[in-house]
């Protein structure tokens, strides 16, 4: 007697092609999304110019400098997206 076999084959496709990827400039990204409305997305992010700003002693550095860094911080990180 003989044995029967069935094999399959599977094809895994690329959801973005490298041409897409190529052309994208600096600071550009594509992504998707699983169940949700909007299933492939793109975006920019910009990047974030912050002025230094030098401590002089930090062991004279009060809370509320601290909390006012902070203020900054996550303004300028909010305009880059």
């Amino acid at each position: 007697m003989g044995s029967n076999s069935v094999s399959t084959n599977e094809r895994e496709e690329a959801i973005f092609k490298a041409q897409e990827f190529r052309s994208m400039s600096k600071g550009q990204f594509i992504g998707f999304t699983a169940d949700c409305d909007a299933e492939i997305f793109r975006g920019t992010v910009f990047p974030i110019k912050v002025e230094p700003k030098e401590i002089d002693d930090i062991k004279n550095l009060s809370e509320a400098d601290l909390l006012e860094n902070f203020k900054k911080i996550i303004a300028a990180t909010k305009q880059a997206f």
